[in-house]
């Protein structure tokens, strides 16, 4: 398991943070299900 560090300015951290609270997911979780679903998208392109 590897821990990855993104800066993001306070503002956007505070909005994201309140979002995931009201959404009621993780903010990690959310994170790497992005990352994945990114990945996903280009190793469908390389494929091609």
């Amino acid at each position: 398991m590897h821990i990855l560090n993104v800066k993001i300015n306070d503002e956007l951290h505070k909005r994201f943070k309140d979002a995931c609270y009201y959404d009621r997911t993780i903010m990690s979780e959310l994170v790497r299900a992005w990352i994945e679903k990114y990945v996903e998208k280009v190793e469908k392109k390389q494929k091609k």
